[in-house]
């Protein structure tokens, strides 16, 4: 859709996709809205984790990917890796998004644990979950206690990663929250008017429980 369009706003830009077009002044504007949905759940769900103070640990280097890593380049994390199982992605990701303060490495367990432990927030952008997977070489036994995971996945509502976070007393959710959040930032763009949004989540909560 880029090509239709008269403009496209930064986070589009960056994130290379175009989830809601607003007409504006008559000339089509191309937005996204997942990375601000992304931050304004991560804001709403872990309220007293200390999350934008210490690096970030990210799984997959896809498109998900991509709109997370903006916006913990948005937030100011002062670090993040993204670990993915072709390196070399990780790093193309890292070095376009995040220049200044993006790292790489591939799912190795040495390198993976070794990321967990400094993270205040471990965010999975993968399909592993989906289908009861545990994530390969990922073990939060050395996560710190006061780590958030955050799990893109919000069908079925606990993966093995968010159910490992909770025996481990982290702070943990999926993501309906932010399936919802970047939903409403378009609805607002399109109207002017903010729709409410905690009472959606909760309505939409037992259409994905067992």
């Amino acid at each position: 859709v880029f090509r239709l369009l008269e403009h496209l706003e930064p986070a589009a830009r960056a994130i290379g996709a175009v989830n809601t077009v607003i007409n504006r002044d008559g000339e089509l504007v191309g937005d996204n809205t997942d990375a601000r949905g992304f931050l304004a759940d991560l804001e709403a769900q872990f309220l007293d984790a200390a999350w934008k103070d210490r690096p970030a640990l990210v799984l997959g280097a896809g498109g998900a990917a991509r709109a997370v890593a903006f916006a913990l380049g948005e937030a100011g994390l002062p670090a993040v890796t993204i670990a993915n199982r072709t390196a070399t992605k990780a790093e193309a990701l890292a070095a376009e998004l995040l220049p200044a303060t993006g790292r790489a490495t591939d799912l190795a367990p040495g390198n993976l644990d070794a990321a967990a432990a400094k993270a205040g927030l471990i965010v999975n952008t993968t399909s592993m979950g989906l289908a009861d997977e545990t994530i390969p070489g990922l073990d939060l036994a050395r996560a710190s206690a006061e780590a958030a995971v955050y799990d893109l996945i919000y069908n079925p509502p606990e993966t093995p990663l968010l159910a490992q976070a909770r025996q481990r007393g982290l702070a943990a959710a999926n993501g309906l929250g932010m399936l919802v959040r970047q939903g409403a930032i378009s609805y607002e763009l399109w109207t002017g008017q903010a729709p409410p949004v905690a009472p959606v989540i909760e309505a939409l909560k037992p259409a994905f429980d067992d």
